[in-house]
């Protein structure tokens, strides 16, 4: 994945041992993707993880392109804080 450019990695400032993955923005736009794989799950398996039937949950208010939108923004916030944070460790 990082030699397509979908994510990169950096390393724990406090255990250079510890690699810390992230999504590029590449990887980033696989989003609506994974977000229609697992809908379909939903929709036609009769199992479906917890961490699924939550996601659904909190987003059924929301329209297709509002969730993906959401979601992607939340991921890039947590990104900037992962990088910024080892920055400053």
């Amino acid at each position: 994945m990082e030699n397509k450019g979908i994510a990169k990695h950096i390393l724990s400032i406090e255990d250079k041992k510890v690699k810390w993955y992230y999504l590029t923005d590449r990887g980033i736009d696989l989003y609506p993707l994974l977000y229609e794989m697992v809908y379909w799950s939903e929709r036609n398996l009769d199992t479906v993880q917890p961490i699924s039937k939550d996601w659904f949950k909190r987003d059924e208010t929301f329209t297709f392109e509002k969730t993906i939108t959401v979601n992607q923004n939340k991921y890039k916030e947590k990104r900037k804080e992962l990088l910024e944070l080892q920055k400053v460790l």
